[in-house]
Protein backbone atom coordinates (compact mmCIF):
# COMPACT_ATOMS: atom_id res chain seq x y z
CA UNK A 1 0.00 0.00 0.00
CA UNK A 2 1.24 3.47 -0.86
CA UNK A 3 1.78 5.70 2.15
CA UNK A 4 3.02 9.25 2.22
CA UNK A 5 6.66 9.19 3.26
CA UNK A 6 9.37 11.77 2.69
CA UNK A 7 9.69 12.55 -0.99
CA UNK A 8 13.07 12.92 -2.64
CA UNK A 9 14.39 16.44 -2.37
CA UNK A 10 15.93 16.31 -5.85
CA UNK A 11 12.44 16.01 -7.35
CA UNK A 12 11.55 19.52 -6.27
CA UNK A 13 11.92 21.02 -9.74
CA UNK A 14 9.86 19.88 -12.68
CA UNK A 15 11.84 17.69 -15.01
CA UNK A 16 11.89 17.92 -18.79
CA UNK A 17 8.90 15.96 -20.03
CA UNK A 18 9.72 16.33 -23.71
CA UNK A 19 9.56 13.41 -26.07
CA UNK A 20 12.46 12.24 -28.16
CA UNK A 21 10.41 12.94 -31.29
CA UNK A 22 10.02 16.59 -30.35
CA UNK A 23 6.25 16.48 -30.79
CA UNK A 24 3.60 13.97 -31.77
CA UNK A 25 4.76 10.43 -31.14
CA UNK A 26 4.18 8.63 -34.41
CA UNK A 27 4.48 5.26 -32.69
CA UNK A 28 1.34 5.97 -30.69
CA UNK A 29 -0.57 7.94 -33.26
CA UNK A 30 -0.15 5.79 -36.34
CA UNK A 31 0.05 2.23 -35.04
CA UNK A 32 -2.62 -0.32 -35.86
CA UNK A 33 -6.01 -0.03 -34.22
CA UNK A 34 -5.01 -2.35 -31.40
CA UNK A 35 -3.17 0.53 -29.74
CA UNK A 36 -6.32 2.61 -29.52
CA UNK A 37 -8.16 3.22 -26.31
CA UNK A 38 -11.78 2.63 -27.40
CA UNK A 39 -13.62 5.14 -25.34
CA UNK A 40 -16.18 4.58 -22.63
CA UNK A 41 -17.30 6.54 -19.62
CA UNK A 42 -15.28 5.65 -16.53
CA UNK A 43 -16.95 3.85 -13.65
CA UNK A 44 -16.67 6.98 -11.50
CA UNK A 45 -16.29 10.67 -12.14
CA UNK A 46 -12.59 11.16 -11.64
CA UNK A 47 -12.40 14.70 -12.94
CA UNK A 48 -9.98 16.84 -10.98
CA UNK A 49 -12.18 19.87 -11.48
CA UNK A 50 -11.10 23.28 -12.66
CA UNK A 51 -11.93 25.31 -15.73
CA UNK A 52 -13.11 23.55 -18.86
CA UNK A 53 -12.74 24.77 -22.40
CA UNK A 54 -13.83 23.27 -25.68
CA UNK A 55 -13.26 23.48 -29.42
CA UNK A 56 -15.17 22.33 -32.47
CA UNK A 57 -14.14 21.33 -35.96
CA UNK A 58 -15.91 22.93 -38.90
CA UNK A 59 -17.04 19.70 -40.53
CA UNK A 60 -20.43 18.09 -39.98
CA UNK A 61 -21.24 15.73 -37.10
CA UNK A 62 -21.89 12.07 -37.99
CA UNK A 63 -25.23 10.57 -37.03
CA UNK A 64 -23.70 7.48 -35.41
CA UNK A 65 -20.14 6.84 -34.38
CA UNK A 66 -17.76 5.29 -31.90
CA UNK A 67 -14.57 6.92 -30.70
CA UNK A 68 -10.98 6.03 -29.82
CA UNK A 69 -8.33 8.22 -28.21
CA UNK A 70 -4.57 8.47 -28.74
CA UNK A 71 -2.55 10.52 -26.24
CA UNK A 72 1.01 11.83 -26.58
CA UNK A 73 3.27 14.16 -24.63
CA UNK A 74 4.23 17.27 -26.58
CA UNK A 75 7.65 18.86 -26.17
CA UNK A 76 6.23 21.74 -24.13
CA UNK A 77 4.41 19.47 -21.66
CA UNK A 78 1.00 19.84 -23.27
CA UNK A 79 -1.09 16.88 -24.44
CA UNK A 80 -1.46 15.97 -28.10
CA UNK A 81 -4.84 14.31 -28.47
CA UNK A 82 -5.95 12.38 -31.53
CA UNK A 83 -9.50 11.11 -31.81
CA UNK A 84 -10.52 8.46 -34.35
CA UNK A 85 -14.19 8.30 -35.32
CA UNK A 86 -15.74 5.09 -36.64
CA UNK A 87 -19.16 4.25 -38.04
CA UNK A 88 -21.37 1.37 -36.92
CA UNK A 89 -19.35 -1.05 -39.09
CA UNK A 90 -16.06 0.10 -37.52
CA UNK A 91 -15.04 1.86 -40.73
CA UNK A 92 -13.47 5.33 -40.45
CA UNK A 93 -15.73 8.29 -41.02
CA UNK A 94 -14.62 10.42 -43.95
CA UNK A 95 -14.73 14.19 -43.56
CA UNK A 96 -16.76 14.16 -40.35
CA UNK A 97 -16.19 16.35 -37.31
CA UNK A 98 -15.92 16.26 -33.53
CA UNK A 99 -15.98 18.64 -30.61
CA UNK A 100 -13.48 18.30 -27.76
CA UNK A 101 -13.28 19.64 -24.22
CA UNK A 102 -10.70 19.42 -21.44
CA UNK A 103 -11.11 19.85 -17.70
CA UNK A 104 -9.00 21.50 -16.38
CA UNK A 105 -7.38 22.73 -19.57
CA UNK A 106 -7.68 24.54 -22.88
CA UNK A 107 -8.31 22.81 -26.21
CA UNK A 108 -6.65 24.33 -29.26
CA UNK A 109 -8.05 24.29 -32.81
CA UNK A 110 -9.12 20.88 -34.06
CA UNK A 111 -7.39 19.72 -37.22
CA UNK A 112 -8.87 17.07 -39.51
CA UNK A 113 -6.24 14.48 -40.44
CA UNK A 114 -8.51 12.59 -42.81
CA UNK A 115 -9.77 9.05 -42.48
CA UNK A 116 -12.01 9.98 -39.57
CA UNK A 117 -9.10 11.24 -37.45
CA UNK A 118 -8.82 14.57 -35.68
CA UNK A 119 -6.04 16.22 -33.70
CA UNK A 120 -5.98 18.93 -31.07
CA UNK A 121 -3.44 20.16 -28.58
CA UNK A 122 -4.57 20.48 -24.96
CA UNK A 123 -2.82 22.77 -22.49
CA UNK A 124 -3.52 21.53 -18.94
CA UNK A 125 -4.42 24.04 -16.25
CA UNK A 126 -2.95 22.09 -13.36
CA UNK A 127 -3.46 22.94 -9.69
CA UNK A 128 -0.71 24.18 -7.39
CA UNK A 129 2.98 23.98 -8.23
CA UNK A 130 3.43 20.20 -8.47
CA UNK A 131 3.11 20.00 -12.25
CA UNK A 132 0.83 16.99 -11.88
CA UNK A 133 -2.82 16.06 -12.02
CA UNK A 134 -5.64 14.62 -14.08
CA UNK A 135 -7.17 16.15 -17.20
CA UNK A 136 -10.56 14.85 -18.27
CA UNK A 137 -10.75 14.75 -22.09
CA UNK A 138 -14.11 14.46 -23.83
CA UNK A 139 -14.82 14.10 -27.55
CA UNK A 140 -18.31 14.35 -29.03
CA UNK A 141 -19.19 13.01 -32.47
CA UNK A 142 -22.90 13.62 -32.22
CA UNK A 143 -24.41 10.23 -31.47
CA UNK A 144 -21.29 9.07 -29.63
CA UNK A 145 -19.43 10.80 -26.82
CA UNK A 146 -16.25 9.43 -25.31
CA UNK A 147 -14.11 10.28 -22.30
CA UNK A 148 -10.62 9.43 -21.16
CA UNK A 149 -8.61 10.85 -18.27
CA UNK A 150 -4.99 11.80 -18.85
CA UNK A 151 -2.53 11.85 -15.95
CA UNK A 152 0.10 14.58 -16.20
CA UNK A 153 3.42 13.95 -14.45
CA UNK A 154 6.43 16.31 -14.44
CA UNK A 155 8.97 13.58 -15.21
CA UNK A 156 8.42 10.80 -17.74
CA UNK A 157 11.14 8.83 -19.50
CA UNK A 158 11.27 9.21 -23.29
CA UNK A 159 10.26 5.60 -23.85
CA UNK A 160 6.69 6.31 -22.64
CA UNK A 161 3.79 8.16 -24.28
CA UNK A 162 1.12 9.83 -22.09
CA UNK A 163 -0.37 8.19 -19.01
CA UNK A 164 -4.12 7.66 -18.72
CA UNK A 165 -6.54 6.30 -16.16
CA UNK A 166 -7.50 2.65 -16.57
CA UNK A 167 -11.06 2.35 -17.85
CA UNK A 168 -13.89 0.09 -16.76
CA UNK A 169 -14.95 -0.88 -13.25
CA UNK A 170 -11.46 -0.62 -11.74
CA UNK A 171 -11.47 3.00 -10.58
CA UNK A 172 -14.11 4.28 -8.18
CA UNK A 173 -14.47 6.99 -5.54
CA UNK A 174 -13.14 4.50 -2.97
CA UNK A 175 -9.49 3.50 -2.45
CA UNK A 176 -7.75 1.46 -5.15
CA UNK A 177 -4.25 0.39 -4.14
CA UNK A 178 -1.72 -2.39 -4.77
CA UNK A 179 -2.29 -2.99 -8.50
CA UNK A 180 -0.84 -5.68 -10.76
CA UNK A 181 -1.58 -6.73 -14.34
CA UNK A 182 -1.12 -10.14 -15.96
CA UNK A 183 1.80 -10.41 -18.40
CA UNK A 184 -0.57 -10.48 -21.40
CA UNK A 185 -2.69 -7.59 -20.13
CA UNK A 186 -5.91 -9.62 -19.97
CA UNK A 187 -6.35 -9.58 -16.19
CA UNK A 188 -5.84 -6.93 -13.53
CA UNK A 189 -5.92 -7.15 -9.74
CA UNK A 190 -6.49 -4.32 -7.29
CA UNK A 191 -4.90 -5.87 -4.22
CA UNK A 192 -6.33 -3.40 -1.69
CA UNK A 193 -9.80 -1.94 -2.20
CA UNK A 194 -11.97 -0.19 0.36
CA UNK A 195 -15.10 1.93 -0.05
CA UNK A 196 -13.56 4.44 2.40
CA UNK A 197 -10.59 6.77 2.05
CA UNK A 198 -8.03 4.44 3.63
CA UNK A 199 -5.27 7.04 3.61
CA UNK A 200 -7.14 9.70 5.58
CA UNK A 201 -8.54 6.95 7.82
CA UNK A 202 -4.98 5.83 8.58
CA UNK A 203 -3.31 9.25 8.83
CA UNK A 204 -6.06 11.33 10.42
CA UNK A 205 -4.72 14.68 11.55
CA UNK A 206 -1.29 13.28 12.50
CA UNK A 207 0.37 13.66 9.09
CA UNK A 208 -0.46 17.32 8.57
CA UNK A 209 -2.24 16.53 5.29
CA UNK A 210 -4.91 19.17 4.59
CA UNK A 211 -7.34 16.61 3.16
CA UNK A 212 -7.30 14.50 6.35
CA UNK A 213 -8.59 15.06 9.88
CA UNK A 214 -9.69 13.13 12.95
CA UNK A 215 -8.01 10.46 15.04
CA UNK A 216 -5.61 8.24 13.08
CA UNK A 217 -7.36 4.87 12.60
CA UNK A 218 -10.00 6.04 15.06
CA UNK A 219 -13.49 4.61 15.08
CA UNK A 220 -14.74 8.21 15.24
CA UNK A 221 -12.64 9.38 12.28
CA UNK A 222 -15.10 10.46 9.55
CA UNK A 223 -12.85 9.04 6.82
CA UNK A 224 -13.04 5.60 8.45
CA UNK A 225 -16.84 5.68 8.32
CA UNK A 226 -17.75 7.38 5.03
CA UNK A 227 -18.53 4.76 2.36
CA UNK A 228 -17.76 6.99 -0.61
CA UNK A 229 -17.02 4.08 -2.95
CA UNK A 230 -19.23 1.18 -4.09
CA UNK A 231 -19.57 -2.05 -2.12
CA UNK A 232 -21.99 -3.98 -4.34
CA UNK A 233 -22.28 -5.05 -7.97
CA UNK A 234 -21.39 -4.23 -10.63
CA UNK A 235 -18.22 -2.49 -9.39
CA UNK A 236 -17.64 -4.54 -6.23
CA UNK A 237 -19.86 -7.65 -6.14
CA UNK A 238 -19.67 -9.82 -3.03
CA UNK A 239 -17.76 -7.19 -1.05
CA UNK A 240 -16.58 -8.83 2.19
CA UNK A 241 -17.78 -6.84 5.18
CA UNK A 242 -20.44 -4.96 3.21
CA UNK A 243 -23.01 -5.80 5.88
CA UNK A 244 -20.90 -3.78 8.35
CA UNK A 245 -21.72 -0.61 6.40
CA UNK A 246 -24.73 0.67 8.35
CA UNK A 247 -25.17 3.87 6.33
CA UNK A 248 -23.11 6.09 4.01
CA UNK A 249 -21.56 7.68 7.13
CA UNK A 250 -21.43 4.78 9.61
CA UNK A 251 -19.47 1.53 9.64
CA UNK A 252 -19.36 -1.10 12.36
CA UNK A 253 -15.72 -1.58 13.35
CA UNK A 254 -16.16 -4.86 15.18
CA UNK A 255 -14.93 -8.00 13.40
CA UNK A 256 -15.34 -10.88 15.87
CA UNK A 257 -14.50 -13.40 13.13
CA UNK A 258 -10.90 -12.21 13.61
CA UNK A 259 -10.58 -10.47 16.99
CA UNK A 260 -12.98 -9.43 19.75
CA UNK A 261 -11.06 -6.52 21.27
CA UNK A 262 -10.94 -2.88 20.21
CA UNK A 263 -8.06 -2.34 17.77
CA UNK A 264 -9.36 0.88 16.21
CA UNK A 265 -11.14 1.46 12.93
CA UNK A 266 -11.64 -1.59 10.71
CA UNK A 267 -13.28 -0.48 7.44
CA UNK A 268 -13.94 -3.29 4.93
CA UNK A 269 -11.01 -4.19 2.65
CA UNK A 270 -10.64 -6.82 -0.08
CA UNK A 271 -8.79 -7.53 -3.31
CA UNK A 272 -10.63 -7.57 -6.64
CA UNK A 273 -9.78 -9.06 -10.01
CA UNK A 274 -10.97 -7.73 -13.36
CA UNK A 275 -11.11 -9.12 -16.91
CA UNK A 276 -10.42 -6.95 -19.94
CA UNK A 277 -13.22 -6.82 -22.50
CA UNK A 278 -13.04 -6.35 -26.26
CA UNK A 279 -13.17 -2.56 -25.92
CA UNK A 280 -10.14 -2.54 -23.64
CA UNK A 281 -11.98 -1.68 -20.41
CA UNK A 282 -11.52 -3.89 -17.35
CA UNK A 283 -14.90 -5.18 -16.15
CA UNK A 284 -16.23 -8.49 -14.75
CA UNK A 285 -15.13 -7.74 -11.18
CA UNK A 286 -14.71 -10.59 -8.68
CA UNK A 287 -13.43 -10.63 -5.07
CA UNK A 288 -10.26 -12.36 -3.87
CA UNK A 289 -10.38 -12.52 -0.09
CA UNK A 290 -10.41 -14.40 3.17
CA UNK A 291 -13.85 -15.23 4.54
CA UNK A 292 -13.47 -12.89 7.52
CA UNK A 293 -15.92 -10.02 7.02
CA UNK A 294 -13.54 -7.77 5.13
CA UNK A 295 -11.06 -7.41 8.01
CA UNK A 296 -8.84 -4.44 7.20
CA UNK A 297 -5.57 -6.40 7.39
CA UNK A 298 -6.40 -8.32 4.22
CA UNK A 299 -4.08 -10.13 1.77
CA UNK A 300 -2.33 -7.65 -0.55
CA UNK A 301 0.54 -7.22 -3.01
CA UNK A 302 -0.62 -9.85 -5.52
CA UNK A 303 1.46 -10.77 -8.57
CA UNK A 304 0.78 -13.31 -11.31
CA UNK A 305 3.14 -16.27 -11.59
CA UNK A 306 2.15 -16.49 -15.27
CA UNK A 307 -0.83 -15.69 -17.48
CA UNK A 308 -4.06 -17.36 -16.32
CA UNK A 309 -5.29 -19.96 -18.81
CA UNK A 310 -8.50 -21.98 -18.85
CA UNK A 311 -9.38 -20.80 -15.36
CA UNK A 312 -6.04 -21.94 -13.94
CA UNK A 313 -4.00 -19.28 -12.19
CA UNK A 314 -1.23 -18.93 -9.64
CA UNK A 315 -0.57 -15.81 -7.61
CA UNK A 316 1.95 -14.80 -5.00
CA UNK A 317 0.82 -12.36 -2.34
CA UNK A 318 1.57 -10.98 1.11
CA UNK A 319 -0.58 -11.25 4.22
CA UNK A 320 -0.39 -10.20 7.84
CA UNK A 321 -1.22 -13.39 9.71
CA UNK A 322 -4.15 -12.96 12.07
CA UNK A 323 -2.54 -15.59 14.30
CA UNK A 324 0.24 -13.08 15.04
CA UNK A 325 -2.27 -10.35 15.80
CA UNK A 326 -3.98 -12.47 18.43
CA UNK A 327 -0.82 -13.85 20.07
CA UNK A 328 1.70 -11.03 19.56
CA UNK A 329 -0.39 -7.95 18.86
CA UNK A 330 1.57 -7.41 15.63
CA UNK A 331 0.88 -7.89 11.94
CA UNK A 332 4.18 -8.70 10.24
CA UNK A 333 3.74 -9.61 6.58
CA UNK A 334 4.46 -13.08 5.23
CA UNK A 335 4.42 -14.28 1.60
CA UNK A 336 2.25 -17.01 0.09
CA UNK A 337 1.54 -18.93 -3.13
CA UNK A 338 -2.09 -19.41 -4.18
CA UNK A 339 -3.53 -21.64 -6.91
CA UNK A 340 -7.02 -21.93 -8.38
CA UNK A 341 -8.76 -23.67 -11.29
CA UNK A 342 -11.59 -21.11 -11.51
CA UNK A 343 -9.87 -17.75 -11.86
CA UNK A 344 -12.33 -15.06 -12.84
CA UNK A 345 -14.93 -16.12 -10.28
CA UNK A 346 -15.14 -15.18 -6.57
CA UNK A 347 -12.07 -16.67 -4.88
CA UNK A 348 -12.10 -17.41 -1.16
CA UNK A 349 -8.49 -17.91 -0.09
CA UNK A 350 -9.41 -19.37 3.29
CA UNK A 351 -10.92 -18.53 6.66
CA UNK A 352 -9.46 -17.65 10.05
CA UNK A 353 -10.99 -19.21 13.17
CA UNK A 354 -10.41 -17.02 16.25
CA UNK A 355 -11.38 -19.87 18.59
CA UNK A 356 -8.53 -22.09 17.38
CA UNK A 357 -6.30 -19.22 16.21
CA UNK A 358 -5.76 -21.05 12.91
CA UNK A 359 -6.25 -19.99 9.29
CA UNK A 360 -7.56 -22.79 7.09
CA UNK A 361 -6.26 -22.05 3.60
CA UNK A 362 -7.79 -23.24 0.33
CA UNK A 363 -5.15 -23.73 -2.35
CA UNK A 364 -2.73 -21.46 -0.48
CA UNK A 365 0.64 -22.31 1.07
CA UNK A 366 3.34 -20.15 2.69
CA UNK A 367 6.52 -19.73 0.69
CA UNK A 368 9.39 -21.45 2.49
CA UNK A 369 11.75 -18.57 3.20
CA UNK A 370 14.81 -19.42 5.25
CA UNK A 371 13.89 -16.68 7.73
CA UNK A 372 10.29 -15.52 8.08
CA UNK A 373 10.95 -13.06 10.92
CA UNK A 374 10.12 -9.45 10.19
CA UNK A 375 8.08 -8.17 7.28
CA UNK A 376 7.98 -9.59 3.77
CA UNK A 377 5.66 -7.86 1.32
CA UNK A 378 4.79 -7.33 -2.35
CA UNK A 379 6.34 -10.58 -3.64
CA UNK A 380 7.14 -11.27 -7.28
CA UNK A 381 9.00 -13.85 -9.34
CA UNK A 382 11.91 -13.71 -11.75
CA UNK A 383 15.57 -14.62 -12.27
CA UNK A 384 14.99 -18.04 -10.69
CA UNK A 385 13.82 -16.62 -7.41
CA UNK A 386 11.52 -14.48 -5.32
CA UNK A 387 11.69 -10.70 -5.07
CA UNK A 388 10.02 -8.95 -2.16
CA UNK A 389 10.27 -5.89 0.06
CA UNK A 390 10.12 -5.32 3.80
CA UNK A 391 7.20 -2.88 3.68
CA UNK A 392 5.97 -2.53 7.23
CA UNK A 393 9.46 -2.22 8.72
CA UNK A 394 11.42 0.92 9.55
CA UNK A 395 13.97 0.48 6.75
CA UNK A 396 12.38 -0.13 3.37
CA UNK A 397 14.49 -2.19 0.96
CA UNK A 398 14.23 -4.83 -1.75
CA UNK A 399 15.22 -8.45 -1.22
CA UNK A 400 15.86 -11.56 -3.31
CA UNK A 401 15.72 -15.24 -2.36
CA UNK A 402 16.80 -17.82 -4.91
CA UNK A 403 14.38 -20.64 -5.72
CA UNK A 404 16.52 -23.18 -7.60
CA UNK A 405 14.08 -26.00 -6.86
CA UNK A 406 10.88 -24.03 -7.46
CA UNK A 407 8.40 -22.37 -5.15
CA UNK A 408 7.28 -25.63 -3.57
CA UNK A 409 10.74 -26.19 -2.05
CA UNK A 410 12.70 -24.22 0.56
CA UNK A 411 14.14 -20.99 -0.82
CA UNK A 412 17.72 -19.82 -0.44
CA UNK A 413 18.56 -17.29 2.26
CA UNK A 414 17.34 -13.83 1.28
CA UNK A 415 19.80 -11.02 0.57
CA UNK A 416 19.24 -7.31 0.09
CA UNK A 417 19.31 -6.19 -3.54
CA UNK A 418 22.69 -4.64 -4.29
CA UNK A 419 21.62 -1.18 -5.45
CA UNK A 420 19.48 -0.38 -2.37
CA UNK A 421 20.53 2.74 -0.46
CA UNK A 422 20.10 3.72 3.17
CA UNK A 423 18.57 7.09 2.33
CA UNK A 424 16.08 5.76 -0.25
CA UNK A 425 12.92 3.75 0.43
CA UNK A 426 12.74 1.02 -2.23
CA UNK A 427 9.56 -1.08 -2.28
CA UNK A 428 7.15 -2.95 -4.58
CA UNK A 429 9.47 -4.88 -6.94
CA UNK A 430 8.31 -6.23 -10.31
CA UNK A 431 10.84 -8.13 -12.43
CA UNK A 432 10.78 -8.09 -16.23
CA UNK A 433 12.39 -11.28 -17.48
CA UNK A 434 12.50 -9.98 -21.07
CA UNK A 435 14.84 -7.06 -20.36
CA UNK A 436 16.26 -8.44 -17.07
CA UNK A 437 15.02 -5.26 -15.42
CA UNK A 438 13.62 -4.70 -11.96
CA UNK A 439 10.84 -2.11 -11.66
CA UNK A 440 10.23 -0.69 -8.20
CA UNK A 441 8.92 2.29 -6.24
CA UNK A 442 11.26 4.93 -4.78
CA UNK A 443 10.05 6.99 -1.82
CA UNK A 444 6.44 6.59 -3.04
CA UNK A 445 7.35 9.40 -5.43
CA UNK A 446 8.87 7.63 -8.45
CA UNK A 447 8.77 4.43 -10.46
CA UNK A 448 12.34 3.46 -11.24
CA UNK A 449 14.22 0.61 -12.91
CA UNK A 450 17.56 -1.13 -12.69
CA UNK A 451 18.81 -3.66 -15.23
CA UNK A 452 20.74 -6.69 -14.02
CA UNK A 453 24.04 -7.23 -15.84
CA UNK A 454 25.50 -9.77 -13.42
CA UNK A 455 24.29 -12.97 -11.80
CA UNK A 456 24.09 -12.10 -8.10
CA UNK A 457 21.26 -9.67 -7.24
CA UNK A 458 23.01 -8.83 -3.94
CA UNK A 459 26.12 -7.55 -5.73
CA UNK A 460 26.01 -3.78 -6.39
CA UNK A 461 28.17 -4.33 -9.48
CA UNK A 462 25.53 -6.65 -10.94
CA UNK A 463 23.28 -3.69 -11.76
CA UNK A 464 23.29 -0.86 -14.24
CA UNK A 465 22.53 2.56 -12.71
CA UNK A 466 19.00 3.17 -11.48
CA UNK A 467 16.81 5.05 -13.98
CA UNK A 468 13.65 7.03 -13.27
CA UNK A 469 10.69 6.07 -15.48
CA UNK A 470 7.91 8.17 -13.92
CA UNK A 471 8.15 10.68 -11.09
CA UNK A 472 6.22 13.38 -9.27
CA UNK A 473 7.52 16.50 -7.57
CA UNK A 474 7.40 17.11 -3.84
CA UNK A 475 3.65 17.21 -3.18
CA UNK A 476 1.94 20.47 -2.25
CA UNK A 477 -1.43 18.73 -1.71
CA UNK A 478 -3.26 21.18 -3.97
CA UNK A 479 -6.66 19.77 -4.93
CA UNK A 480 -6.22 17.64 -8.04
CA UNK A 481 -2.46 17.08 -7.72
CA UNK A 482 -0.53 13.79 -7.40
CA UNK A 483 0.77 13.09 -3.89
CA UNK A 484 2.05 9.49 -4.20
CA UNK A 485 3.16 7.16 -6.98
CA UNK A 486 4.09 3.47 -7.20
CA UNK A 487 3.05 -0.19 -7.66
CA UNK A 488 4.56 -0.86 -11.14
CA UNK A 489 3.85 -3.86 -13.38
CA UNK A 490 4.16 -4.48 -17.14
CA UNK A 491 1.93 -6.07 -19.75
CA UNK A 492 2.77 -7.07 -23.30
CA UNK A 493 -0.44 -7.14 -25.32
CA UNK A 494 -1.26 -9.68 -28.05
CA UNK A 495 -1.09 -6.83 -30.59
CA UNK A 496 2.50 -6.06 -29.60
CA UNK A 497 1.97 -3.05 -27.32
CA UNK A 498 3.78 -2.70 -23.98
CA UNK A 499 2.06 -0.95 -21.07
CA UNK A 500 3.34 0.10 -17.67
CA UNK A 501 0.57 -0.06 -15.06
CA UNK A 502 0.89 1.84 -11.81
CA UNK A 503 -0.96 3.57 -9.01
CA UNK A 504 -1.20 7.25 -8.17
CA UNK A 505 -2.84 9.00 -5.22
CA UNK A 506 -4.66 12.24 -6.07
CA UNK A 507 -5.49 14.95 -3.54
CA UNK A 508 -9.19 15.82 -3.80
CA UNK A 509 -10.96 18.54 -1.82
CA UNK A 510 -11.44 16.42 1.31
CA UNK A 511 -10.01 13.08 0.23
CA UNK A 512 -6.86 11.24 -0.86
CA UNK A 513 -7.95 9.14 -3.82
CA UNK A 514 -5.90 6.11 -4.88
CA UNK A 515 -6.41 5.17 -8.53
CA UNK A 516 -4.99 2.91 -11.23
CA UNK A 517 -3.29 4.21 -14.39
CA UNK A 518 -1.22 2.98 -17.31
CA UNK A 519 1.14 4.40 -19.91
CA UNK A 520 1.92 3.01 -23.36
CA UNK A 521 5.49 2.47 -24.52
CA UNK A 522 6.21 4.42 -27.69
CA UNK A 523 8.03 1.40 -29.07
CA UNK A 524 7.10 -2.12 -27.88
CA UNK A 525 9.86 -3.89 -25.97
Amino acid sequence: MLVLVGCRGDDGDAADSSSSSGGMGTTVMTTASTTMSPTSTLGADSSSGGAESGSESSAGIPEAATLAFFLERAADGSIDVEVAVFDATSEPWQGQGVTMSASPGTVGPIESLGGGRFHANVVPNLPGDSGSGEVRLTADAGAAEGTTIALVLPQVDDRWAHAEKVRGLVNTDGTEDSVTVSPNGEWLIVGTYSPVDLYCCLFGDAAGVPQCSGTPSGVDNPACNAAIGPYAEPERPGMPGADRIVSPTEITHEVPSVIDIDVGALPPVAAYGFHRGEGGAFDEAFPIALDNDGFTGAPFGFQFVEDPAGGNAQLVFAHRLYEDLVTQGTLDNDVFLASTASFGTPWTLGVFNPDTNVTTWDGVAPLELADRDGAQGNPGLGAMGLWFDDEGSADLNLWFAGAPDGLDAPLDAAAMVGFCQDDVDEIQPWYDAVELTLYFTENTAAISTATMIGTDPADPMAWDPVLTQLAMNVPDFAAGSVVALGEPSLSREPGGETYLYFQAVIARGDQLDGGIYRVLAREPF
